[in-house]
């Protein structure tokens, strides 16, 4: 897509003319793309001048006149204008102004594709194909000499079997283009509108995701056994028995037991049965351990603490279930967050 600098002097070069910003009376070739002529030969078609090259030029043959005719302005009501060309070149600047008037003055406001498109329409719908030629304006017979033939543009070779061709209005087709181009710089524009639009959503559902983070934080579950989960009493405890030697020193009281019953010296201190780590772990192991916990227990006390329950005539521990449960409510919450 080109610049606002690029698309601007293409709308002036189809207006006025290659590289002209404004109306040059001293430069009709810019105009016409010809040398410069009166009006019959630039407006009559029979020529090398090529009116319908710019939107000045197809406007000067419309509401303009030959030098010779008077009294006479086709786009204004007021006959004393006179738009009168030059008796062999393109009106002065002066009378430029006189012809432009009759198009009425518009209000500035944007350029944008659509009032491009819609322009381009209204000219298009100007064209009148007669056999072989296009004409613009009303013309009486089939000359446009701006004087007794009426004033008007005639395009020769532009229509088949009176159809005007896509390009017979070369200056419509630039503006086609410019408008072409404005359309697809706004579709990338709503394109990164909308880009920009799902990062902001996504910058949002991420904080809001943070914020939500510590109500989804997983149950803690049961540990592992052996020596990675032991409490550091149990390890101790485990440590201070591999420490006596000899039986005397392996007693009851450090929760020791020596193993040996023929010797009195050697490894043979190992922990009491019953004073290892009980830390709840994985497996069969675990669930026997908090099953132990609450073997026994009668029915009253059993239903009072909310570490167990009563089932099957017996007390059996429930953190298990209440650990599921929560984790199943947390999942079903997680349903509910977008991302």
């Amino acid at each position: 897509v080109e610049t606002d600098v690029q698309l601007a002097k293409a709308i002036t070069d189809a207006v006025y003319g290659k590289d002209k910003a404004t109306y040059e009376a001293t430069d009709a070739a810019a105009l016409h793309s010809g040398v410069a002529a009166a009006y019959a030969a630039v407006c009559g078609g029979s020529g090398t001048q090529k009116a319908g090259s710019t939107v000045a030029a197809t406007i000067l043959c419309v509401c303009g006149v030959a030098n010779t005719k008077s009294t006479t302005d086709p786009c204004h009501r007021e006959s004393n204008k006179e738009p009168k060309w030059q008796a062999g070149n393109i009106p002065q600047a002066a009378q430029w102004q006189v012809i432009r008037a009759g198009c009425g003055i518009q209000p500035t406001i944007p350029i944008t594709a659509n009032r491009i498109a819609a322009a381009e329409a209204s000219a298009l719908a100007t064209l009148r194909g007669k056999n072989t030629d296009v004409y613009i304006g009303k013309h009486a017979s089939d000359s446009c000499d701006g004087n007794n033939n009426a004033a008007c543009l005639k395009i020769e070779n532009a229509a088949v079997d009176g159809v005007p061709k896509a390009d017979a209005l070369p200056w419509a087709q630039s503006l086609y283009n410019v408008a072409k181009q404005l359309k697809e710089r706004e579709a990338t524009n709503d394109k990164r509108t909308s880009t920009n639009l799902s990062i902001q959503q996504l910058e949002l559902l991420a904080k809001e995701a943070s914020r939500r983070a510590q109500f989804l934080t997983a149950p803690l579950t049961a540990g592992t056994t052996g020596e990675k989960n032991r409490t550091p009493a149990a390890k101790e405890q485990k440590e201070d028995c591999t420490q006596h030697k000899i039986n005397a020193t392996c007693t009851a009281d450090n929760n020791c037991k020596w193993t040996n019953t023929e010797k009195t010296e050697g490894d043979f201190c190992k922990p009491k049965p019953g004073s290892e780590n009980t830390a709840a772990g994985t497996g069969n192991g675990a669930a026997e351990t908090t099953t132990e916990k609450f073997k026994g227990k009668l029915e009253d006390s059993c239903k009072k603490d909310t570490g167990c329950k009563w089932e099957s005539n017996a007390c059996k521990d429930c953190s298990f279930l209440l650990n599921k449960k929560l984790a199943l409510m947390a999942a079903a919450f997680m349903m509910f967050v977008e991302f």
